[in-house]
């Protein structure tokens, strides 16, 4: 889960190329090219789908095995990609640039399709239908080492709408959800796996939660007793199973036993495109271009910068990525990632963040140069804000003539996990994703 303290290549030309991340990753292959392309996984078989669609209805989460997602042989293939990215300088995410994990998105998206779909749907768990979930760009993988003190994220829930009701359909299929799938090793107790808590043990699964000063938080909440501790369920998976959950799932990864082998994992965020648009148009099959493949990692990557701590450094390469393939994301999404940008420059540049201890294990941070240089840092990431329109309500008329009235207003409008600016529940997180 760290950003690597390892050198990245000489510059963004050479990083831009297929030719590059094949060298890193030989057993993989780019838009067909290099090692033999992955078979494409079978759909879903009926009797999986609904054991998963079971267990989202009954405790908003469930568990499939490899023998029964069959793709095992994707996850043997991307475990040691993403533990050679990591050693290279480069966040597991980028594991996005491969075909191989293209076609474990897709297969992910085809079983959360099948397990969300209504009576009345007419899907046929290819995307058919104009109301299935469909993999939306929310994608993260990992690379979590007990031996470092990584662990996943904390208690947390991927989503926190306004109208929580809404948020599912009228059967009571979530319109979001997660497939979250261990990659070369298995996701246990002893190395790390995911932890949630039932519905039926979580008052504020389907009422929503309290909103900063005016309850206790979610997690305390469904915690309130000792008794209560009881009904925390460890979500172990063989690599190539499948940890599937709803955005209302209160759920956390653990940290693994010190000694204990790095765990790698990726997540696959599915929307209804009418509860949450897609962040860019995937082909009806397959996977787009490498350009847009490596401008949604790095746009990922600075969404979520309050988790990873990218360095100034690690930001210009990410900038630069992102800046040749923006074109495939849609505008709104575009707007997202510039705003989070400028809380992401900020910090890299002043040293704050609220995972402090987690840059220092993993060489991440800031202090990539001296506080004039972190001035204009933050200033260009204001201007591409602007440009990217990431303000509705504007930004104080005295922008140009006083950066720091403009960087006070950030500080503001900026909060919560990815720096989208929503105001969430105390303690409940919102689209953080899983570790």
């Amino acid at each position: 889960a760290a950003m690597a303290a390892a050198g990245a290549p000489a510059g963004p030309g050479e990083w831009r190329g297929a030719a590059y991340w094949r060298a890193l990753c030989p057993g993989l292959s780019i838009e067909g090219q290099g090692a033999a392309p992955p078979p494409e996984p079978d759909r879903p078989r009926p009797e999986i789908a609904e054991h998963v669609r079971r267990g989202l209805l009954d405790e908003g989460f469930a568990v499939a095995p490899p023998e029964a997602t069959g793709w095992g042989g994707l996850a043997e293939r991307l475990g040691p990609a993403v533990e050679a990215l990591e050693a290279a300088g480069w966040p597991a995410t980028f594991v996005l640039a491969f075909d191989e994990a293209w076609t474990l998105v897709r297969a992910a998206e085809a079983l959360i399709a099948a397990a969300t779909r209504e009576a009345g749907d007419s899907g046929d768990g290819d995307g058919g239908d104009e109301g299935d979930l469909r993999a939306c760009g929310d994608i993260l993988a990992w690379l979590v080492d007990p031996g470092r003190g990584q662990a996943g994220f904390s208690p947390h829930r991927d989503r926190q709408p306004d109208d929580v009701g809404a948020s599912f359909r009228p059967g009571g299929a979530p319109r979001y959800a997660t497939a979250w799938v261990p990659l070369g090793r298995a996701a246990t107790p002893d190395s790390g796996c995911l932890y949630a808590i039932p519905r039926g043990a979580d008052p504020g699964y389907l009422a929503g939660d309290a909103v900063e000063e005016a309850g206790p938080g979610p997690l305390q909440a469904a915690l309130g007793t000792k008794e209560a501790h009881r009904r925390i369920r460890a979500l172990p998976a063989g690599a190539g199973g499948a940890v599937c959950f709803t955005h209302r799932a209160l759920h956390w990864g653990s940290q693994g036993r010190p000694g204990a082998p790095p765990r790698a994992s990726l997540s696959v965020g599915c929307s209804d495109a009418a509860f949450e648009p897609p962040y860019l148009a995937l082909p009806a099959a397959g996977a787009p271009p490498l350009a847009a493949r490596l401008a949604l990692a790095a746009a990922q990557m600075v969404v979520y910068h309050q988790r990873f701590g990218p360095s100034a450094a690690q930001l210009g390469r990410f900038v630069a990525l992102y800046d040749a393939g923006k074109a495939a994301l849609s505008p709104a999404h575009r707007a997202r990632v510039a705003f989070a940008l400028v809380g992401a420059c900020r910090e890299a540049t002043e040293g704050g963040g609220h995972d402090e201890d987690h840059r220092a294990a993993s060489g991440g941070g800031g202090g990539d140069g001296g506080e004039g240089e972190g001035v204009d840092l933050v200033d260009a990431a204001l201007e591409r804000a602007l440009e990217e329109g990431a303000w509705d309500d504007g930004v104080p008329d005295d922008f140009d003539d006083d950066a720091e009235a403009t960087r006070a207003a950030v500080e503001e409008i900026y909060g919560g996990a990815g720096g989208v600016g929503r105001k969430r529940p105390r303690g409940a997180g919102g689209g953080e994703g899983e570790g």
